[in-house]
């Protein structure tokens, strides 16, 4: 809800980001938002599985080589995952979508791509009492990720700008039940409702925030997702 996400995340990045902090964009893409914020930034890791994409995104960064901060950014060619594995990974076109998805790996396009346990990678490159900024938009694959690596983001030092996608996660239920009658679309709403909050409950008793500032009530969350069927597409947690 809230406004429009790209807009209120780069003014969100600008604010979070200084020359203490250690950034990480999960699901980098081309590299803009890891463009924009390696130049405020301690350092950046970025995470981007497709292969295809991750060459131009490479490209995009050696464009700016002659700039000093280009060399404290880390890219790697791998997904941000609950473990180390390889995954079958749902795109559009695998040249350059940016709607790739872990949830969307049965249909014609699909590439196989590496994954990294993205709390082991967490505790060796952001250790406590160090600035932490996330930035993850993963279509759909936050469902597993975020409550993976909740006892990180309880750390008061750490902001999280997350992009959710429910309409992959509503896909996804749609193959496992028969979405044509009551009962199916009950069991599909119900999962949704569940799935959502285990990302809520990933964050501990921190305050959750939408990109424009504004606090958002746990129990208007689970309230508006259970009788209409409105769930969030961006969340914020700030220091």
């Amino acid at each position: 809800m809230g406004g429009d996400w790209e807009a209120d995340l780069y003014a969100l990045l600008e604010r979070s980001i200084d020359r203490k902090t250690i950034f990480f964009d999960v699901g980098g893409w081309i590299g803009p938002v890891t463009l924009f914020s390696a130049q405020l930034a301690k350092e950046t890791h970025t995470f981007e599985p497709n292969p295809l994409v991750f060459s131009e995104l490479k490209e995009n960064l050696k464009a700016n080589g002659d700039f000093s901060w280009a060399s404290k950014v880390t890219l790697i060619n791998a997904g941000a995952h609950t473990k180390d594995d390889e995954l079958k990974f749902g795109c559009v076109n695998e040249n350059d979508d940016s709607t790739g998805s872990i949830l969307g790996n049965d249909g014609d396009q699909t590439l196989n791509v590496c994954m990294i346990d993205f709390h082991k990678y967490l505790q060796k490159h952001a250790p406590k009492h160090e600035k932490v900024v996330l930035k993850i938009d993963i279509e759909g694959g936050e469902y597993s990720l975020i409550p993976h690596i909740s006892n990180f983001l309880k750390r008061s030092d750490v902001v999280l700008f997350l992009s959710l996608h429910p309409q992959f996660l509503r896909a996804t239920f749609e193959k496992k039940y028969k979405s044509d009658t009551f009962a199916g679309k009950f069991r599909i709403r119900m999962d949704m409702v569940l799935a959502s909050q285990k990302i809520y409950r990933a964050f501990g008793r921190r305050q959750i925030y939408s990109l424009d500032g504004q606090r958002i009530s746990r129990l208007g969350i689970l309230f508006s997702s259970i009788t209409s069927g409105r769930f969030l597409y961006d969340v914020a947690l700030l220091s």
